[in-house]
């Protein structure tokens, strides 16, 4: 075979290995959560009841708050994990891809207003609907663009572009939506593009690594895939290929 063809066997291999590890989590991860669920909120419990003891101007309240904070975040694991067990998705509807991503870009945009970054869109509104879960859809999205902005320096850009395409020739269809994210000033090394979508790979103190792989399982479900690149001048570049009226579950 061509050195070409070679490349895109192997990367279709390791795409295919990727989803069935996040399909074999995802069914692991629906009674972890269940467990996680059960403890968390007896905790939560607790510290409810003591609360009253420590009020804001106390000097230990810091320890109530420092609770609260690492709650947060276990239910911000469960839920990734949460997201990584649906193993199929629902009964397909039209999914409007301007309200999805207008809803994300919104989310992330106010969580990350004090760094100042400047963001666009331009999805054109004659884009025909995607067949598909929205609620799967506006969560990879959503992790995305929050990987976007986690990764933008201050004063930096993120842009969102979409556009209907022809499809690669792994994806067995026609035509998709093709939706890119791009961000100013981060670079990821060649030997880390292949790892990002890899189950808990982060490179960021408090990160899950659970978020980029949990897009990546969405967007596989709905027969699509997700493409990388990255360059210092450029910044970094995640594309969305979306099969346009496909959604059909590869796990």
């Amino acid at each position: 075979l061509p050195v070409q063809d070679l490349a895109s066997a192997r990367t279709f291999r390791g795409e295919v290995r990727r989803v069935d590890q996040l399909a074999a989590l995802g069914a692991l991860g629906a009674s972890v959560v269940h467990e996680i669920g059960g403890a968390v909120l007896a905790i939560q419990t607790l510290v409810d009841l003591i609360a009253p003891q420590f009020p804001q101007e106390s000097p230990d309240h810091r320890y109530l708050e420092k609770i609260q904070e690492e709650l947060d975040r276990i239910r911000r694991l469960a839920d990734e994990i949460r997201n990584l067990a649906q193993v199929e998705i629902r009964e397909p509807v039209p999914c409007h891809l301007e309200s999805l991503v207008a809803d994300a870009l919104w989310m992330v945009e106010t969580r990350y207003r004090d760094k100042g970054i400047t963001s666009t869109k331009s999805i054109p509104p004659a884009l025909p609907p995607l067949a598909g879960d929205p609620d799967r859809l506006s969560r990879a999205f959503l992790n995305i663009l929050t990987n976007a902005f986690e990764a933008t320096p201050t004063g930096g850009r993120v842009n969102v572009v979409a556009a209907k395409e022809a499809a690669p020739d792994d994806l067995g269809a026609e035509r998709v939506i093709a939706v890119r994210i791009t961000n100013s000033g981060s670079y990821i090394s060649p030997g880390d593009l292949d790892r990002v979508f890899n189950l808990f790979y982060t490179t960021k103190k408090e990160g899950s690594g659970l978020g980029l792989p949990v897009a990546a399982r969405a967007v596989a479900d709905h027969g699509g895939k997700i493409t990388v690149r990255s360059s210092r001048e450029e910044g970094t570049e995640f594309t969305l290929l979306l099969p346009i009226g496909k959604a059909g579950s590869r796990s």
